[in-house]
């Protein structure tokens, strides 16, 4: 039996129950992978010391197989651990993971049947990896109730993967799908739940591409199959395990809440306050952070511990209310609730307007310009205007999301009337370029939104969007087997044999591709 927490990211404590005889220990840290960089191969640090049977808690540092400039916040370790008996023989080796960056960390999380997988997700486009997890009778009821899962990945670009559950009926839920919104993120620690939230970062309790409800009433006993798909290529990592719960609770401890625009100053949050999406919030016994959902809202577990919990990331223009949470937990599993309510600090008008661009500007080809004018203030304000100056490559072909607007030939003006706080307007400019703009070629384009008078931050008011023009170039030759004939060749029948050469040494792929070719018509094919 193992149990593991990191007291710090450079202290691991590791309680392990000794067989009896046992008199020495040897415990080895093995660096298998460094998130961005590639797999240093067999590095390891081992430590040893006396042993006796029983519970013995070995309190050592895992770090120095990592590069002098790694952080070793999301690195995940293979343990092996092995003890010497009376004897003189040794046992065999017991081999498990540790991270200071998986929730098993946390000892509120609950593990009713642990698994390690050690599976090297191997580089490649579409490969496919499983990993077989045994439920026995007596590891759960008969029939799934209520059922999560548990998943520790490392990988260089955990935006690239999907991961689905397969029960031993056949059943297959879909937990991570792709692409998703995790990006090369190099680590991945999440508990899979239905009611979790929505897949925003790679740590928590997070909601499954499909519900895992559909899995209820089926039973539970057999073999069920994790399965995690790498869909694209240049970036690998691995599988390292995790915890399949059936009819157990995710967490024995947990709290949630809602960070939310109060404009009312009311406490409650009314149907027309949005959430606060992408909140940054800080839980101050270990100083480790978190996002809320982009409605605002989370769910979390929590450890055996008393602790304040703030929000890191106030909106100019606003108060949180409360400043923070204590929260205190004693393993009654009784959950918490802390909900952050942004009430307005004074009367103040911010308006922000960013460019961006949907695609790429190539040559002969129309691109779209997303604008995004949005109100980061605390009152509303009218009679709101935007206006757009293209490139004057560019030549402007509609403008859609606004009612009134004008257009000319690189030139928008576009009425948006009033924006209120948390609101966003989302103006889409479709434009095309000239086939004749040299590759590389730099468009500047620019956004100004009005009133700025009396705006809390009128440098936010505009915006510049440079893009650089990018396209195919296909230089092409062909050649053929012989200079001249005579009449040896011609009586003989023999051919000629042409090569046609035609390549992309452009910026961006080719389309519409076509290879057409003739001949001199004294030539028959």
């Amino acid at each position: 039996m193992i149990e593991w927490q990191f007291a710090d990211t450079d202290e691991v404590m590791i309680n392990a129950l000794l067989p009896e005889g046992s008199s020495e220990y040897e415990l080895s840290f093995v660096a298998l992978y460094f998130g961005n960089l590639a797999p240093m191969g067999p590095d390891t640090v081992s430590y040893t010391g006396s042993a006796a049977p029983g519970t013995v808690v070995l309190a050592h540092d895992p770090t120095p197989v990592l590069p002098p400039t790694f952080t070793p916040d999301e690195y995940y370790y293979e343990a092996l651990l092995r003890v010497q008996c009376s004897d003189g023989d040794w046992s065999e080796v017991h081999r498990f993971y540790v991270s200071p960056f998986s929730l098993l960390n946390n000892p509120s999380v609950n593990c009713n049947i642990p698994f390690t997988s050690f599976i090297h997700l191997i580089d490649g486009a579409g490969f496919s990896y499983a990993q077989v997890i045994e439920a026995e009778e007596g590891d759960s009821t008969l029939f799934v109730d209520d059922l999560s899962i548990l998943v520790d990945i490392g990988h260089s670009y955990i935006g690239d993967l999907s991961i689905t559950l397969t029960s031993p009926q056949g059943t297959e839920v879909e937990l991570l799908s792709y692409p998703n919104f995790l990006g090369n993120s190099s680590a991945l620690s999440l508990i899979f739940s239905d009611n979790g939230d929505e897949v925003i970062s790679n740590s928590g309790i997070v909601a499954p591409a499909q519900p895992l409800s559909d899995f209820a009433g089926e039973p539970a006993a057999g073999t069920w199959l994790l399965e995690v798909v790498d869909n694209l290529p240049l970036d690998d990592g691995y599988l390292y395990g995790g915890c399949l719960n059936i009819n157990t609770l995710a967490c024995s401890q947990t709290f949630s809440g809602k960070v939310f625009y109060d404009f009312n100053a009311n406490g409650i949050q009314d149907e027309n306050e949005p959430g606060y999406g992408h909140a940054i919030l800080q839980n101050t016994a270990d100083s480790s952070y978190f996002f809320s959902s982009s409605s605002g809202t989370f769910n979390r577990c929590a450890a055996l511990d008393s602790f304040d919990l703030q929000l890191v990331n106030v909106p100019n223009w606003y108060i949180s209310q409360p400043a923070s949470h204590s929260l205190s937990f004693d393993g009654s599993g009784t959950p918490a609730n802390a909900d952050f309510a942004l009430q307005p600090d004074g009367e103040v008008a911010d308006l922000f307007v960013y460019m961006s661009s949907l695609g790429f500007d190539r040559p002969g080809f129309e691109n779209s310009y997303l604008v995004s004018v949005s109100n980061q203030g605390n009152i509303c304000v009218d009679n709101v205007v935007l206006e757009v100056a293209l490139d004057e490559l560019l030549s402007l072909q509609d403008l859609s999301g606004a009612d009134v607007f004008s257009l000319s030939e690189n030139t928008a003006s576009a009425e948006l009337g009033s924006v209120c706080p948390a609101q966003t307007v989302e103006i889409v400019l479709h434009h095309s370029l000239p086939d004749t703009v040299a590759l590389g070629t730099e468009l500047q384009s620019s956004v100004v939104v009005t009133p700025t008078e009396g705006d809390g931050n009128p440098d936010a008011n505009s915006n510049v969007l440079t893009s650089i023009v990018v396209g195919s170039y296909d230089p092409n030759d062909k050649q053929v087997n012989r200079a001249e004939t005579d009449q040896d060749f011609k009586d003989a029948g023999d051919y000629l044999y042409y090569h046609i050469r035609f390549q992309n040494t452009g910026t961006f792929y080719a389309e519409f591709v076509i290879i057409a070719d003739s001949i001199d018509p004294l030539l028959v094919l």
